[in-house]
C-alpha cells in the first residue's frame, strides 16, 4: 500500500520567492561561515570590512536562494561562501550565481536596516566588475539595532529571523548610475528603490512560482 506523506514547505505557499525560516541548520551554517570569512579577511588584509551579523545574513540569503533554485530544478552555477574569494572554486568569479550565462549577485538587507533598497558598494563593482543582475533580499522581522559582540550574540539575533523576502532585482545598467550613487558616506554605494519584480525574474528564467509539491508517494 502506498502511503502519502506531507512534505514541509519551506517556501511560503503564495506563489512568491518568500521563504519561511524553519531551518536552524541554515542559521548555524551562516554564522560559522561568516566567522570563518571575517577571520580570513583579517588575516589576509589586516582589517575587516564587515561585521558578523551582516556577513551571516548575506550568506543566509545566498543559501536560501540556492535552495529555491534547487527546489525549482533550475540549472545554475554558484560560488561557495565557505571558501575564500581566492580559492580556485571562486577565483575570478564576481557573482553568487549564474543562470543561463547570466551572472547574479544577491544582496541581503539585515533586520536592523529599515529599508527595502538594493544597495551595492561602488568599490566592489570597481574592483570585481558588475554582475548582470542584482537581487535584494530582506530579512524579517525588523529589529532595533544592537551591538554584536561575538558569535553568540549574532546567533541570538539570527534565530529571531522568521522569513526572507526577495524584494526584486535590477539590471546592472539600471543600478549603476551617477544619480543612484551615495557618495557622501565612508564607503560610497549605489542604491535603488524601484526594482523589477521577482515575478519578472521568474518569467525571465522560466521558473514556475506556482509549483508547490504538497505530497510524495
Amino acid at each position: 500500500m502506498k502511503i502519502k506523506r506531507m512534505l514541509r514547505l519551506a517556501r511560503k505557499a503564495d506563489g512568491t520567492f518568500t521563504w519561511i525560516m524553519e531551518e536552524p541548520e541554515f542559521i548555524s551554517y551562516s554564522i560559522g561561515v561568516a566567522r570563518l570569512w571575517l577571520d580570513r579577511e583579517l588575516e589576509d588584509k589586516g582589517f575587516v570590512t564587515g561585521d558578523l551579523l551582516n556577513k551571516a545574513c548575506g550568506i543566509l540569503v545566498e543559501e536560501i536562494f540556492n535552495a529555491e533554485l534547487n527546489q525549482f530544478n533550475i540549472p545554475h552555477l554558484r560560488t561557495l561562501p565557505l571558501l575564500s574569494k581566492n580559492h580556485p572554486v571562486n577565483a575570478k568569479k564576481n557573482y553568487d550565481f549564474k543562470i543561463e550565462g547570466c551572472t547574479i549577485d544577491v544582496k541581503a538587507i539585515p533586520p536592523f536596516s529599515h529599508h527595502k533598497n538594493l544597495n551595492v558598494n561602488q568599490a566592489e563593482i570597481n574592483k570585481c566588475g558588475a554582475c548582470d543582475l542584482y537581487i535584494a533580499a530582506k530579512c524579517y522581522p525588523e529589529l532595533l539595532e544592537q551591538h554584536i559582540k561575538n558569535k553568540e550574540s549574532a546567533k541570538a539575533i539570527l534565530i529571531i529571523i522568521n522569513s526572507i523576502e526577495f524584494l526584486g532585482y535590477a539590471e546592472a545598467d539600471e543600478l549603476i548610475k551617477s544619480e543612484h550613487l551615495k557618495s557622501d558616506v565612508k564607503r560610497p554605494y549605489y542604491s535603488l528603490s524601484k526594482l523589477r519584480s521577482m515575478d519578472d525574474f521568474a518569467s525571465r528564467f522560466n521558473i514556475d512560482l506556482k509549483q508547490l509539491k504538497l505530497s510524495s508517494d
